[in-house]
């Protein structure tokens, strides 16, 4: 009994032998209580360090979970925007097409809009088009006016071809010439 009461303890009081056991007796239960208590309070310190440190892997994983909901559900956002945005940048476009700007210019018309966010507040309808589409077609004939094509343009008649004043032999002729062959003499079948 390191910390407690010892025989020799007893003795050098000066207590009798008996009385000494008598002593020690009664007082070594309360000592063995001590000791399991200790043992228990030692066991309890490790189990709590145990579950602090359970307690702080769970708080880790928890904002590890939480961030990882924050990032799908920010990715999802970013998904429907781009969707969204999709669908209005071709519904513009094909607001561009119906004010006959040309087929190769319409990549340049939406990419202006996109640039000058023309686009961003612009909302679409149930049927698909755009809620302000009469203001940004006016806006289209007006930036993009050189853009637009002509659906009437057609090529000549075959009863007028170009350059039909001229016959047939002055044709070759000039051919021949412009390869620096010389003029051809006599008929067709000259071999």
């Amino acid at each position: 009994m390191a910390n407690g009461l010892s025989r020799k303890q007893l003795e050098a009081m000066g207590l009798d032998e008996k009385i000494c056991d008598a002593i020690i007796e009664a007082y070594l239960p309360t000592a063995n209580e001590l000791k399991q208590a200790r043992t228990d309070l030692e066991a309890l310190r490790a189990e709590n360090d145990t579950l602090k440190k359970g307690a702080g892997d769970f708080a880790t994983e928890k904002a590890r979970a939480d961030k990882a909901v924050k990032d799908l559900e920010d990715y999802k956002a970013l998904v429907t925007k781009r969707e969204k945005t999709a669908k209005v940048e071709n519904a513009y476009r094909a607001l561009a097409r119906s004010a006959r700007i040309d087929e190769k210019r319409l990549d340049t018309v939406v990419k202006w809009a996109r640039i000058n966010n023309v686009l961003d507040n612009e909302a679409l309808k149930e049927d698909g088009t755009l809620e302000h589409a009469d203001k940004l077609l006016e806006g289209i004939q007006t930036e993009f006016a050189d853009f637009v094509t002509d659906s009437n343009t057609r090529g000549s008649g075959p009863s007028t071809p170009p350059g039909g004043s001229k016959t047939e032999a002055d044709d070759l002729a000039a051919v021949r010439a412009a390869m620096g062959l010389p003029p051809e003499q006599g008929g067709k079948n000259n071999a």
